[in-house]
Parts: structure tokens; C-alpha cells; sequence
């Protein structure tokens, strides 16, 4: 009989805060302004969050000074489908929407800071408020998403 082994959630490290950022820019837009409004340098990732088959790209910023690790990860990707139509226009496409959390649909992005410092999100989140076509943007609880293991990795 094989063994199964599993996983306690106690080795997943979730104390981390999260920014709900609603807007229409590309997530290379936003990066940029919030690097212009605050002292962030986020860049894009080599490397895509993948998770059933969706890529997510993501950018981060390690900052080594205070140990602090800062993502900007898209919540939804449009993926295009091969559609097969019976009649004149044989076979066609469309696009499906997918969400890294599926709960807040709403939310075009996540800024997920792995920090303690309550001051530094606060003062973070309020220079995100200014930035030019971001229409909302507040902290949002981890542990209130159902989803929040897709935010861990």
C-alpha cells in the first residue's frame, strides 16, 4: 500500500498584506507609476505564475535593505480558445476570462507585500490611491479569500 503524505498548512508562510488595486492600465503601466510614486523598484518577472494550465505574469522587488518582498501579480487573464463552428467560417476563436482569485473578480491587481510593518503598506497604499486611472484601491484581508493559496508561492 503506498504511503500518502501531506502538507501541514503550518509550513505555508501567509503573513502577508495585500493591495486591491482597481484599473484599466497594463500591468507595465502600473509597475512604472508605482515606482514613480514611491521608492518601489518592480520589475517583471523571468518567470510567470502558472497555475491549471493560466500563466500570470507578475512583477517583484526584493528590497534587501529592509528584507521586504513586493509582487504586483495580474488578476485576470485573457486566454484565447479554439472554437470549432459549424457552417461557413469553420473554425473560429474566443477569449475566456481567468481569475487568480476567483472571488475578487473585480480586482485587476494584487500588490502582495510580505512585510509586518503596518506604517510602510498604509503609506504605500495611499501614494497608489494618487496615481492617474487607478479608481480604487484599499487592503484587502488574506484570510477572507477562499483563494488565497494561489497568492502563496
Amino acid at each position: 500500500m503506498a504511503a500518502v503524505y501531506k502538507i501541514s498548512e503550518e509550513l505555508f508562510d501567509d503573513s502577508f498584506r495585500l493591495i486591491a488595486i482597481h484599473t484599466n492600465l497594463e500591468g507595465y503601466q502600473l509597475a512604472y507609476f508605482i515606482n514613480s510614486v514611491s521608492e518601489l523598484r518592480l520589475k517583471r518577472s523571468f518567470k510567470d505564475l502558472k497555475i491549471k494550465e493560466v500563466t500570470y505574469p507578475y512583477y517583484e522587488w526584493l528590497d534587501e535593505f529592509t528584507e521586504t518582498e513586493w509582487l504586483l501579480i495580474t488578476n485576470k487573464v485573457l486566454q484565447d480558445i479554439a472554437v470549432d463552428s459549424i457552417g461557413l467560417f469553420g473554425q473560429g476563436s474566443a477569449q475566456a476570462t481567468n481569475f487568480l482569485v476567483a472571488e475578487r473578480k473585480d480586482v485587476d491587481f494584487f500588490l502582495k507585500i510580505n512585510l509586518e510593518n503596518e506604517t510602510q503598506v498604509s503609506e504605500t497604499l495611499e501614494r497608489i490611491k494618487g496615481i492617474p486611472r487607478v479608481r480604487m484601491a484599499y487592503s484587502l484581508e488574506a484570510e477572507t479569500l477562499k483563494s488565497k493559496q494561489n497568492l502563496i508561492f
